[in-house]
């Protein structure tokens, strides 16, 4: 029973975090339902063989997830490199913000605060339940207001172009989602090893911030009209 109830509840966190990961740049989720399903039984298959067959640390565990999210987007659905790994910061880091303020009002009730640690027991449930609830709401909202971002183009992208990963604006957006990777990892093993939840937080609020201005500044990069020599007017096409 518990095995199942952990499974159940990491896919559950798998699709919260993917339909951030999704709405957040306007990718149409219902094309992807069965390529989502498939890949969050996956993380949650590893999660499971990490954290609690082979016994491994949580860091590796969150690693790993990241590694197997971009594989996902880059290989499943076909969207360049550089956008993979920007939609997995983003969603994870978002899921992240969302759950610290639930971690912290499940410990003040008394909840141990090594809870990350934990593979289990209703502490654990109650966090991820009401994280899993919240973020599906926020990818609700998303979408019924029309927010998120639209210079990544509908895939499948074309493939065979290279890529320049640490170029102009591109390259911010690689350099920050390699940093959102390294803090949300930091995060968890402050709050982990050291109690630091409440200093944890802010590094993920500040990641998620830079990750949402460098969004922005692509898409206004996107959005800039062009005027030709002879006053023809074009806009720049997204890749």
């Amino acid at each position: 029973m518990e095995t199942a109830s952990y499974l159940l509840f990491s896919i559950l966190d798998a699709i919260a975090m993917v339909v951030l990961m999704i709405k957040s740049y306007r990718q149409p989720l219902a094309a992807y339902k069965w390529n989502v399903l498939f890949i969050c039984i996956g993380v949650a298959g590893w999660s499971y063989a990490v954290r609690v067959v082979v016994g491994l640390s949580p860091y590796i565990d969150i690693f790993g997830q990241f590694l197997i999210f971009a594989a996902f987007f880059r290989f499943s659905l076909k969207i360049r490199l550089v956008y993979s790994g920007l939609m997995v910061a983003v969603g994870y880091a978002a899921y992240v913000c969302i759950q610290f303020p639930i971690y912290f009002a499940v410990t003040a009730l008394g909840v141990s605060d090594v809870i990350a640690l934990n593979t289990g027991g209703n502490g654990v449930i109650a966090i991820q339940f009401f994280t899993d609830a919240a973020s599906l709401m926020v990818g609700w909202l998303i979408s019924l207001f029309n927010y998120g971002f639209t210079f990544i183009v509908i895939p499948p992208h074309d493939l065979s172009r290279k890529e320049k990963l640490f170029n102009g604006t591109n390259g911010m957006l690689a350099v920050s989602t390699l940093a959102a990777a390294a803090i949300i990892t930091t995060s968890l093993y402050l709050t982990v090893h050291y109690d630091a939840a409440l200093y944890a937080y802010p590094l993920v609020l500040l990641i998620l911030g830079a990750l949402y201005f460098l969004s922005r500044r692509r898409e206004s990069e996107d959005d800039r009209i062009y005027f030709t020599k002879n006053g023809a007017i074009y806009k720049k096409v997204r890749s």
